[in-house]
């Protein structure tokens, strides 16, 4: 987040990306020949989720009201 206090009367913009950066094939304690159900019953694994690539965006303009206080509105996108 970035406030401009002495350009345009103290507005700001809030950028948050999150993504995927590997595969989880690439680790090296992934089992590939391990299925889930077997992961589940043998290692007491517990299954969270299952999508594997994602993309978080949420990008807002900010304004400073005052020196400790600020408001903002955006959108973002999953």
């Amino acid at each position: 987040m970035g406030l401009t206090p002495k350009l345009l009367s103290g507005a700001g913009v809030y950028a948050d990306i999150k993504l995927t950066t590997t595969s989880a094939g690439n680790d090296p304690y992934y089992l590939d020949d391990v299925t889930v159900d077997q992961a589940e019953l043998a290692y007491a694994d517990r299954r969270v989720d299952d999508q594997s690539n994602w993309v978080s965006v949420n990008l807002a303009l900010v304004m400073a009201v005052s020196r400790d206080f600020a408001v903002y509105g955006g959108a973002g996108y999953r």
